[in-house]
Order: structure tokens, then sequence, then C-alpha cells
């Protein structure tokens, strides 16, 4: 039954999944095309590349992007969740162009001053990301810092969070934050 190759298919990564078993038939080719709610992720440019991709694009919710090489956002109309390990800033004006309607949670790893002062201008002033409830900033400051910050502020519907592990406290007048340590 389609449960016990439901069941089988979860632990495939999805890329494998396709290329073992899209094509065999039309019963496991809708099978396959059925799931949905995908995770995926890219560890270096040449995943992009694989030819299955634009099968699964519109039914990937989380995307995990461990390198710093250009990404076509615009293809991940579907996403619940981003996660960018080493931020270029090529995605991450990629990602100020793009428009993610459905996106909960992003998350940036750690990047370089200027990179995070622009990310954080750009993210407070941004009006792409209606969705959006937690933003992640894993940032390393040798500056003056808090250890950690949560800012919570309503913006139209919306319920916001951004979480830092260290944040210069300059930075947060620079974009009009006001800022409780806790």
């Amino acid at each position: 039954p389609d449960e016990l190759i439901l069941d089988i298919f979860k632990y495939f990564d999805i890329r494998d999944l396709y290329q073992s078993f899209y094509g065999l038939n039309s019963r496991l080719n809708a099978i396959v095309q059925s799931k949905k709610n995908l995770s995926l992720k890219f560890s270096s440019p040449d995943d992009m590349d694989d030819p299955y991709l634009d099968l699964f694009t519109p039914q990937i919710v989380k995307l995990i992007i461990d390198h710093s090489s250009f990404i076509d956002f615009e293809l991940f109309s579907s996403l619940h969740s981003l996660i960018l390990y080493s931020p270029s800033e090529d995605q991450l004006e990629q990602i100020y162009l793009c428009k993610f309607p459905y996106l909960i949670h992003l998350e940036f790893g750690i990047m370089s001053d200027k990179l995070f002062r622009r990310s954080l201008y750009e993210f407070f002033h941004c009006k792409r990301f209606p969705s959006l409830q937690t933003c992640i900033f894993h940032h390393e400051n040798n500056a003056v810092s808090l250890n950690r910050y949560r800012q919570i502020w309503s913006n139209a519907s919306t319920r916001r969070t951004v979480w830092s592990n260290s944040i210069d406290i300059s930075l947060c007048s620079d974009i009009g934050l006001n800022i409780d340590e806790k």
C-alpha cells in the first residue's frame, strides 16, 4: 500500500528519492510528487544543478544553505523557513529582492560587521516578509555587547521576534531599536 511506501520514503533525502524512484512507473511518480513540506539543504553550489530540482521546489518549505554562492530564491515560493549558515552579499541582496509571503523563520549565520549592519537595517525596514515571526542573527562582535537580546514588536498583524547571541549596542541606535537586556 501507498502508506508503507510513504513511510519508507521518509528516510530518503528528497534528491535521492527523485533520483531513485521517479520515472520508474506512474504510481511511484504520483507518490513521489505527492510529498509535501519538504526540507532541502544545499551544501555546495553544485547542488543547484540537480536536474530534479524544478520538480520539487514548490514543495520545499525549509531551505538550508551552507555555502555563500548565488541562489535563485525565487524558485522557492513556498518557503516557511530559510537558514543561511554563511550568507554572502549576493545572497542577502537576492533575499531582499524576493517576496516570501509564507516565510515564518529566517536565520543568518555569522557574517561580517558590514553585512550584519546592512542586514539588520534592511530587515527591519523591509515589507517583503509579511508572515515572518522569528529572525535569528548569529553574530559575534568584540565591541561592548549584550550577551543576548530579544526584541518583540508589532508590525501590522504579525508579531516578530529577533534573537541574537551578541549585538553591539551602537547598532541598535543606528536602526532605531530599543533593547532590553534579558
